[in-house]
């Protein structure tokens, strides 16, 4: 075994409590995270041939997550809507792989959802309904499940 990872038994959860209990979030389709970059300024002087360089703070990480739309309350659709109304702090956490002992998770911090977008409405299409969201975090963190 090589150590590739194939994310089709990925878990993503949600909490609201800083972290004390998640709830498990099903038809989530992808969590794609963005941003993160860390500000990096140059400036010239006259009497070298390279830049020197100003280190500054990271930026917010963007979650594009993705699910299928039901219409069943509490599905995550409506999560991310009541998330989104009441401007609640929100963290998630997802595996690529089952959310067992030894496998890698990643966690964000407290963020906030920003936008949720139902579904397409195409009469032509044959694929399941989806819908995303984006939710706004500071950051994240990678660890191994204990």
């Amino acid at each position: 075994m090589s150590g590739e990872i194939t994310p089709i038994e990925s878990v993503v959860e949600w909490s609201t409590d800083a972290g004390a209990t998640w709830t498990e979030m099903p038809n989530i389709t992808t969590v794609t995270p963005d941003g993160g970059d860390r500000d990096v300024g140059e400036t010239f002087v006259h009497d070298q041939d390279t830049p020197l360089l100003g280190v500054g703070k990271r930026k917010a990480v963007t979650l594009t997550i993705t699910g299928v739309y039901n219409a069943v309350s509490e599905a995550p659709y409506d999560k991310f809507e009541d998330f989104k109304r009441y401007r609640t702090p929100v963290r998630f956490r997802w595996t690529l792989t089952t959310d067992t002992t030894g496998n890698e998770q990643f966690t964000s911090a407290d963020g906030y959802v920003m936008s949720v977008l139902p579904p397409e409405a195409d009469a032509a299409a044959s694929e399941i309904a989806l819908f995303e969201a984006k939710v706004k975090v500071p950051d994240y963190t990678r660890a191994i499940i204990a």
